[in-house]
């Protein structure tokens, strides 16, 4: 009787609070020469910028996409590889490219009727996508094709150092909190951390980065957990159907996630 009880405090205490950590299994490392890795699409197609010039390499087929007069590329994002959001903060621009990096839609926010000032942005449900508007420093799900916004939530009082979306959900990173919203524009949760600098979901997994540690975040009690055994410097970093990406500035590794 007193094993049974022992057995059953032990799953209730695993339960409660979970890991303690998260380890990785090294399986892949690849020679990268690139300025940032931006991501695998779930195709295992590989996206990396270099002179500031975005490639798509395959295993088949490769293409490069440049454009002049947009400055610096932002950010890039490859959730959805038929519609890749590249970003240009400097000149409020966003352009969409097909499969084959060829340009689809340009959407230069200094040229609409209601101005406004992108500080992030992030792949949505077609044909929508996710934006912080710094001027009014609130998050807008944003209809590209008419460019009518379909939610915009309260204002955030924070500062915002962060963005990762997807199909319905998005998460803005402040100095002291993660704000979780849905594509309703209702606001889901507010997750307190200490020090993250990046977040970057998949499949509703967030991977946080402070310094050159990354973490995760346990989906049953929201807290995030070390993940041990990288065994490089973590310059870029990406994670897709539970494997997780580090660039060094010279190799590309790929780790999958193992339980502790």
């Amino acid at each position: 009787m007193k094993y049974v009880l022992f057995l059953l405090l032990t799953f209730y205490m695993q339960a409660s609070f979970g890991q303690d950590s998260i380890y990785v299994k090294l399986v892949g490392k690849e020679k990268l020469i690139a300025d940032r890795f931006v991501g695998i699409d779930n195709l295992q197609n590989s996206y990396y910028i270099k002179s500031q010039t975005l490639y798509k390499e395959g295993q088949q087929e490769s293409y490069q996409f440049k454009t002049l007069g947009l400055g610096e590329i932002t950010s890039v994002d490859v959730i959805n590889p038929l519609k890749i959001l590249v970003f240009f903060k400097e000149t409020n621009s966003i352009i969409l490219l097909d499969n084959k990096l060829n340009e689809i839609t340009r959407i230069n926010f200094n040229h609409i009727t209601n101005f406004k000032t992108i500080s992030y942005a992030a792949t949505a449900i077609n044909p929508k996508l996710w934006i912080y508007n710094t001027d009014n420093t609130q998050l807008e799900l944003i209809d590209y094709k008419n460019l009518s916004n379909t939610i915009a939530p309260l204002p955030i009082k924070d500062e915002v150092i962060g963005l990762t979306g997807n199909y319905n959900y998005c998460w803005l990173l402040s100095p002291k909190k993660i704000i979780k919203y849905d594509r309703y524009g209702k606001m889901l949760a507010t997750t307190p951390h200490n020090g993250f600098e990046k977040i970057h979901n998949n499949n509703n997994k967030l991977i946080a980065k402070k310094e050159e540690k990354l973490y995760i975040q346990e989906i049953a009690n929201a807290r995030f957990i070390p993940i041990n055994g990288l065994e490089n410097t973590c310059k870029d970093f990406y994670f897709t159907h539970e494997n997780l990406y580090i660039y060094d500035g010279n190799f590309l590794y790929t780790y999958q996630l193992t339980p502790n």
